[in-house]
C-alpha cells in the first residue's frame, strides 16, 4: 500500500504486482454495466427480504438496556390510546419512531416485536429509496455497499458505539436519523450521472422529503441537513424550484401529520427548545472532545486522502474543482461531529464517515475520469488505495459490527429464547418477549439490566393488588413502563422520560400539578440499593421539586421491596 501511495504522490505508474492488483480491483469499484446494477439490486432486495422476515418471524431481539425501551413503548402507547404527543405530553424525541412502534402496535399483539413490525416498515421505504439514490450516482459495488449499509443502520439491534451483544432498541432513532441524513448528503452533493433529466422541482422532492423526516425523526439530523443545502447550492447550480420542492415537502408532511394525528409542529419545536435550554454547553464540548479523539486516526485518513487526491489533480482541473470533493468531504465529517454533540457517546462509530469517503472518492474520479480510467495511472491507484484503506475501517467497523449483533440476536432468538427462565418473564402479556438475559451487564437508571425484570415484575404485581376501575398510574422515575404493561389508560402527566441535564433541571421543570397530571396512582422506586445506576440524581432532582405536592395530595397506600405505591386523595 505504501508503494501505491509513493507512486501518487511522485505521479508515477506503478508497475509491482500491487500495482497489477489495485488496477483489476479499481476496474471492478467503477464498473458501472448494466448487469452488475441488475445484479447487485436483486442482491440488496434478496438480503434485506430475508432481513425482513427474520425481524417479522423471530420479532425483538433480548434486552440488555431495558429503560430506554420501555421508554418508547411507552410513548407509542400514549399515541395509540389517544394521547397527542408535545400537547397531552411532552418529549424533545421527533414523532417518526414513536409512529413507527404505533403501526407495529396496531398490525399485531402489543409487544416489543411492535418495535421491530416498525422497523420492517421503514427499511421497506428506505432501501429501495438508498437504492433509487445511489444507482445513477456511484459505481454498481459501491452503491450497493451504501444501500447495505443504510439498510443495516436501520436494523441492527444495537445501539451505535455498543458492544455486539448490548443488543436493545435504545436510542433507535438516532440510527433512523444517520440513515437518512447519508442519503440526503449523497443526493445533494453527488449529480446524477448523464444529462440533468426533470424539472428542478422534480429533483428537489426526493431531498425535500428525506428532511421532513428528519424533522420528525430527531432536529439535529434536520438542522444539519439544512446547512449543507447552502454548500451544495455554492457548488452546483439548482435553482429556486429545488430549494421551493423541499420547502413544499416540508409543509406537506407537517400538514400530513397534523391532519392524521393533530401532531403541531410548532409544539414539537417547542419541546425540542425547551430541552436544548436544559443541555449545558460543557456536556456538548466534552461529547464533542470525547468523538475527536474517538475518530482522530479516521479524520487524518480523509484528509491524508484529499492531499493525495489534490496533488494528483494538479494540471487536470481548475484549482474550484480540485478544492470541491475535499470541501465536501470535510464538511460531512464536520456534519458528523455536530450530529454526535447530540447524541449520548457513540464511542467512534460515526456513519457519515462513509458518507464522506464516497463523495471525496466518487466527485475526484468525476473530476478526471479519463486519467483514473488509465491502467496503472497514478490516479487509477489512488481510487483503489483509498476505497481500499477507508471503507473496510469506515463501513466495516460498523458494518461487521451490525451483522454480527444481528446474527447474535438471531441466534439468540432460536437457541435461547424458546427455553428462557420463566423467572425472568415479565409478569405482563404485553412484555411477554422482553427478555433480559441473566448475563447482561448494562448498568442502567438504578439497576443493573440482570436485575431489571425482577424489580419491574415487583412494581407489576404490587400495581395489580391496588388497582380500581379507572385508574391511571404515573412514576416519579426515568419512564412510566407500567402503563403498557398492564394495557391502561395513560396519564396525562408531563415528560415521557425524565433524565436531569437532558429533558429537565430544577429551574427549567414544569409545575407539580402537571407533572403529576391526572395519575390517580404513582409509583416511586424506593433506590435503596444505590451501588449501581446512573439516574439517582434525576430521581432525587424530582423528589425535590414534587415531594411536597406528593405527600400532600396523594397517601402512600402500600409497599414492596422496590417500590412504594401512592393513591390521590380523595375530594372531601
Amino acid at each position: 500500500m505504501a508503494d501505491a501511495i509513493l507512486a501518487v504522490w511522485w505521479r508515477r505508474p506503478l508497475t509491482t504486482p500491487s500495482g497489477a492488483f489495485l488496477d483489476r480491483l479499481a476496474r471492478l469499484l467503477e464498473s458501472e454495466s448494466p448487469r452488475a446494477y441488475r445484479l447487485f439490486g436483486c442482491l440488496v432486495a434478496a438480503i434485506f427480504i430475508v432481513i425482513s422476515g427474520d425481524l417479522i418471524i423471530l420479532g425483538a431481539a433480548p434486552i440488555a438496556a431495558p429503560w430506554d425501551v420501555m421508554c418508547m413503548l411507552d410513548g407509542a402507547w400514549r399515541m395509540v390510546s389517544g394521547q397527542i404527543l408535545y400537547t397531552d405530553v411532552h418529549n424533545p424525541v421527533g414523532p417518526l419512531t414513536y409512529l413507527l412502534i404505533a403501526f407495529g402496535l396496531k398490525v399485531a399483539p402489543p409487544s416489543v416485536a411492535s418495535i421491530c413490525y416498525g422497523t420492517v416498515l421503514l427499511l421497506a421505504a428506505l432501501v429501495p429509496w438508498a437504492w433509487w439514490i445511489a444507482r445513477p450516482r456511484l459505481p454498481a459495488v459501491l452503491a450497493f455497499l451504501f444501500a447495505l449499509f443504510i439498510g443495516m443502520l436501520l436494523v441492527a439491534p444495537r445501539p451505535l458505539g455498543y458492544g455486539i451483544r448490548e443488543t436493545s432498541y435504545a436510542m433507535i432513532y438516532n440510527r433512523d436519523g444517520y440513515a437518512l441524513l447519508s442519503m440526503f448528503l449523497l443526493e445533494i452533493f453527488l449529480e446524477r450521472r448523464g444529462p440533468r433529466t426533470g424539472s428542478a422541482f422534480l429533483r428537489g422532492l426526493s431531498p425535500g422529503l428525506l428532511l421532513a423526516l428528519m424533522l420528525y425523526c430527531k432536529v439535529t439530523y434536520f438542522v444539519v441537513a439544512t446547512a449543507s443545502v447552502p454548500l451544495a447550492l455554492l457548488l452546483y447550480r439548482r435553482g429556486w424550484a429545488w430549494m421551493v420542492a423541499q420547502l413544499a415537502s416540508i409543509v406537506a408532511v407537517g400538514l400530513a401529520l397534523f391532519v392524521l394525528y393533530r401532531l403541531s409542529t410548532l409544539a414539537y419545536l417547542t419541546d425540542v427548545a425547551a430541552a436544548g435550554h436544559v443541555q449545558s454547553s460543557a456536556m456538548r464540548v466534552h461529547l464533542l472532545l470525547a468523538d475527536l479523539r474517538a475518530e482522530s486516526l479516521w479524520s487524518y485518513l480523509v484528509l491524508l486522502f484529499a492531499a493525495l487526491w489534490a496533488w494528483c489533480a494538479r494540471g487536470h482541473s481548475p484549482t474550484a474543482a480540485r478544492s470541491a470533493p475535499w470541501r465536501v468531504a470535510i464538511w460531512v465529517i464536520l456534519a458528523g461531529l455536530v450530529c454526535q454533540t447530540g447524541n449520548a457517546a457513540q464511542h467512534g462509530d460515526d456513519p457519515l464517515y462513509v458518507t464522506a469517503a464516497l463523495l471525496l472518492v466518487e466527485l475526484y474520479r468525476r473530476r478526471d475520469p479519463v486519467a483514473v480510467a488509465t491502467a496503472g495511472s497514478p490516479s487509477r491507484l489512488l481510487y483503489a488505495t483509498s476505497l481500499l484503506v477507508m471503507l473496510p475501517l469506515f463501513a466495516g467497523s460498523i458494518l461487521v459490527a451490525d451483522i454480527a449483533s444481528l446474527g447474535y440476536a438471531t441466534l439468540w432468538n432460536i437457541r435461547e429464547a424458546p427455553h428462557f427462565d420463566p423467572s425472568r418473564l415479565l409478569h405482563s402479556e404485553r412484555l411477554r418477549d422482553f427478555r433480559v438475559p441473566a448475563s447482561a451487564s448494562h448498568v442502567t437508571s438504578y439497576w443493573l439490566a440482570s436485575d431489571h425484570p425482577g424489580n419491574i415484575n415487583d412494581g407489576i404485581d404490587l400495581l395489580r393488588m391496588n388497582l380500581q376501575s379507572g385508574d391511571r398510574v404515573t412514576t416519579i422515575a426515568f419512564a412510566n413502563p407500567f402503563s403498557f404493561a398492564l394495557g391502561l389508560q395513560p396519564a396525562r402527566d408531563a415528560n415521557i422520560f425524565w433524565d436531569l441535564g437532558f429533558s429537565f433541571d430544577e429551574s427549567h421543570a414544569p409545575k407539580a400539578r402537571e407533572f403529576l397530571g391526572d395519575a390517580s396512582l404513582i409509583m416511586v422506586p424506593r433506590l435503596v440499593d444505590r451501588s449501581r445506576g446512573w439516574n439517582f440524581d434525576s430521581a432525587d432532582a424530582l423528589m425535590r421539586l414534587y415531594g411536597g405536592y406528593l405527600r400532600s395530595n396523594f397517601i402512600l397506600i402500600d409497599t414492596s421491596r422496590e417500590w412504594l405505591l401512592y393513591r390521590r386523595r380523595a375530594l372531601t
